[in-house]
């Protein structure tokens, strides 16, 4: 089992780890504050190891209920993401066992498309599973999921260069101008939650331009002014 060879080849503290990880899990504590001392992370490894070893899932279910009930979403979608990436184990876990509906429709969207782009050809059952999870986003909000969609390809391919030329020419950065006003309102929440470098989209969509030479290069500064512009055009939404 590659997960497991990998835990055995990377094992320097893992046994304390795991120590830990059963003392917390045997006393059914229900509180984050046992967890401050060990990284969650390596908590979901050592439970992966004993997913992968016996299929037994116990743990990694005991260690997200702790997490969710002392409402750590951010810190349990990134783990969610980071290990969707790295092992075909966790791809086949997250998509039979995690409660999705723990997390927001951006998160999800982003961590199904992951999870079918990096399963394992193989695995028909996954592939299956994930896709058809992604279908019935779409069919729940059509224009939403095609933007979060949209823009994860968009990080992905072009998130290591500092050039924003590969970011606008992106073919999915295309497809997002094209989907016109009705994605206005989800790239205005991505300007309040998490600013990118969505203003030449908004320009295209809009054919208006709020900012001025004085804000070139500066996110924040260009995020501010489009969302006064926002605001003064009626796009106030919040949905998440």
């Amino acid at each position: 089992m590659l997960f497991y060879l990998w835990i055995k080849d990377n094992s320097v503290g893992k046994e304390d780890i795991r120590k830990s990880f059963n003392d917390l899990f045997k006393s059914r504590s229900k509180s984050i504050e046992d967890l401050k001392n060990s990284n969650l992370k390596d908590l979901f490894e050592v439970g992966l190891e004993e997913y992968d070893k016996n299929g037994n899932y116990e743990r990694l279910d005991f260690l997200f209920k702790i997490i969710l009930e002392n409402g750590n979403n951010k810190e349990l979608f990134d783990i969610l993401s980071n290990f969707t990436y790295k092992f075909h184990i966790a791809q086949i876990y997250l998509i039979d066992r995690i409660d999705m509906s723990v997390l927001s429709f951006k998160q999800r969207v982003i961590l199904i498309n992951r999870i079918a782009e990096n399963s394992q050809y193989e695995d028909l059952d996954t592939q299956i599973k994930a896709r058809t999870a992604l279908y019935y986003l779409y069919q729940e909000d059509k224009i939403r999921f095609l933007f979060y969609k949209s823009a994860e390809e968009i990080d992905r391919d072009t998130g290591i260069y500092s050039d924003l030329s590969y970011r606008f020419k992106h073919p999915a950065y295309r497809k997002i101008i094209r989907l016109g006003k009705q994605v206005l309102p989800y790239i205005f929440e991505e300007l309040k939650e998490d600013p990118d470098w969505w203003f030449y989209a908004l320009e295209a969509i809009t054919g208006e331009d709020p900012t001025d030479e004085s804000m070139a290069g500066r996110l924040d500064l260009l995020s501010e002014a489009w969302l006064k512009w926002a605001e003064k055009n009626g796009y106030n939404r919040t949905n998440k």
